[in-house]
C-alpha cells in the first residue's frame, strides 16, 4: 500500500509540474506575441520590437529618436520576464532595454511595465540616459518617464 501511494504521488506531482510549465509557456507566447511590433512614444520615437525569445526573454529591436540624434536609427536589446498571474493582484510583465548611441556618446536604459490598459497595449517605463561630455560632473545622467503605445497602422 505504501508503495502505491508514493506511486501516485509521484505521478500526481509530474502532472502538476508538465501543468504548470504548459501554463507558463502559453503566457510566453502571448507576451512574444504582444510586445513584438512598432510602438510609438508621447515624444514620437519609435521604438521597434522585432523579436522576442520565448526561452530567454531577450528582446531585440531598433529604435528611432525623435530628438538629438538626426532621425537615425539604433540598435537596442533588451529583456522581459513575468511569473504566472497571482489571482487578486496586479499582473505585468516586466520589460527592460538599452540603446547605445554610437558618436553621440551615450546609452539610455528604459525600465517597465508592459500591460493592456482599456484594451490598449502599453509598455510604460522609467528611463536613464547617461553621457560621456557634460559641463558638470552631476549631469551625466539624465532621467525620466516614457509610456510607449502600440502603432496599429
Amino acid at each position: 500500500m505504501k508503495k502505491i501511494l508514493i506511486i501516485f504521488v509521484i505521478i500526481l506531482m509530474t502532472c502538476i509540474t508538465a501543468f504548470a510549465e504548459d501554463t507558463n509557456t502559453n503566457i510566453s507566447t502571448t507576451v512574444t506575441k504582444g510586445l513584438v511590433g512598432e510602438w510609438v512614444n508621447e515624444l514620437g520615437s519609435t521604438l521597434k520590437i522585432t523579436n522576442v525569445d520565448s526561452s530567454s526573454g531577450r528582446i531585440i529591436g531598433i529604435y528611432k529618436s525623435s530628438s538629438g540624434t538626426s532621425g537615425n536609427s539604433f540598435p537596442l536589446i533588451g529583456w522581459v520576464n513575468y511569473q504566472i498571474p497571482q489571482p487578486a493582484s496586479d499582473n505585468a510583465v516586466v520589460v527592460c532595454f538599452s540603446v547605445h548611441w554610437g558618436k553621440h556618446g551615450s546609452v539610455t536604459t528604459w525600465n517597465g511595465t508592459y500591460h493592456i490598459e482599456k484594451q490598449n497595449p502599453l509598455i510604460k517605463t522609467q528611463w536613464l540616459l547617461v553621457r560621456s561630455n557634460s559641463k558638470f560632473v552631476w549631469d551625466h545622467t539624465l532621467t525620466g518617464s516614457s509610456m510607449f503605445m502600440l502603432n496599429k497602422k
